[in-house]
């Protein structure tokens, strides 16, 4: 597979091009960019996308090898990195993942073989690699993405051909911290791509560490969920909102009741929810407004 792959490419331009949006990576950035050197797919470029970093987590890796590093210091946030680093890249065989995460060896191949079926594509995860002893803080035991009207795959683990990302308008730029991956899915496939699963392509997913920052995260997952919803009104104009009530008080009061070992993923559930009914009752305000203000300037 792997030399099929070269042949298509040819010599002067790699495989693929993995783009990583990288913001105060820290230590954990070294192992992924070490997983990625690694991969079993050997004509590979790493496109290291900084996001104004102010812990010179990049210059270690500055000139060396396949790795690249552009800045992508212009505006906050994943999408705009993302872009930044699609832009330069050398590949029509675009993959993405997280700074924090290890790609498994055969990652990169499985993704761009999937590319040749579909026109983007989502991985599979590993949560117990990088998570021993805190797996639960965040293993729901409900499905976190109930009620979507479309799939949709993680930016964390994601490819996609460079033709179909420019014909979407490249990834969406004003979610920040979650939401993105959910619209760029969205819209493709409302433009009529298909998007499909590459279960051989293996993240190791690393949680947040301590109930707080579990908690707090999935509650900004939620109300970015509900931002999405607004924004694609024309799909579902957030109709399970009472799902979600109805789950998050369950939740609450099931991981209340539960065991120590189970509650962080209750509790996440309830977080996420709630986040969604605030983030839903926000998009309601903002709709008002707007038609009220539309209202007022209409002749008399």
């Amino acid at each position: 597979m792997t030399q099929r792959l070269e042949t298509m490419s040819g010599a002067l331009a790699p495989v693929a091009s993995v783009v990583v949006a990288v913001y105060n990576g820290g230590e954990q950035l070294g192992a992924q960019v070490a997983a990625l050197l690694g991969q079993s797919l050997s004509n590979l470029e790493v496109i290291l996308a900084d996001n104004g970093s102010s812990d010179g987590c990049v210059e270690p890796f500055v000139g060396i090898g396949k790795i690249r590093v552009v800045d992508a210091s212009g505006k906050r946030g994943q999408g705009f990195a993302r872009n930044v680093g699609a832009a330069v890249a050398r590949s029509d065989y675009l993959l993405f993942c997280d700074q924090d995460d290890v790609a498994e060896p055969g990652w990169a191949e499985a993704l761009v073989e999937a590319l040749l079926r579909y026109d983007l594509v989502g991985g599979s995860f590993d949560v117990g690699s990088l998570n021993s002893g805190v797996e639960f803080w965040r293993t729901p035991p409900v499905r976190a993405d109930v009620g979507s009207p479309l799939p949709f795959a993680s930016g964390s683990n994601f490819g996609i051909r460079r033709e179909v990302l420019n014909a979407v308008g490249g990834w969406p730029e004003r979610y920040l911290g979650g939401g993105e991956d959910t619209a760029l899915c969205w819209r493709a496939q409302l433009a009529g791509y298909t998007l499909g699963y590459a279960p051989r392509a293996v993240m190791q997913y690393r949680y947040r560490r301590g109930f707080g920052a579990h908690v707090k995260q999935q509650f900004h997952y939620g109300r970015q969920a509900a931002v999405v919803s607004r924004d694609f009104a024309e799909l579902d104009d957030m109709p399970v909102a009472p799902i979600m009530r109805t789950l998050g008080w369950l939740a609450v009061n099931v991981g209340l009741l539960a065991k120590p070992e189970s509650r962080g993923g209750w509790m996440g559930v309830a977080a996420r929810r709630a986040g969604y009914e605030v983030g839903r009752r926000s998009a309601r305000s903002i709709v008002g407004l707007a038609t009220q203000r539309s209202r007022r300037r209409e002749p008399r």
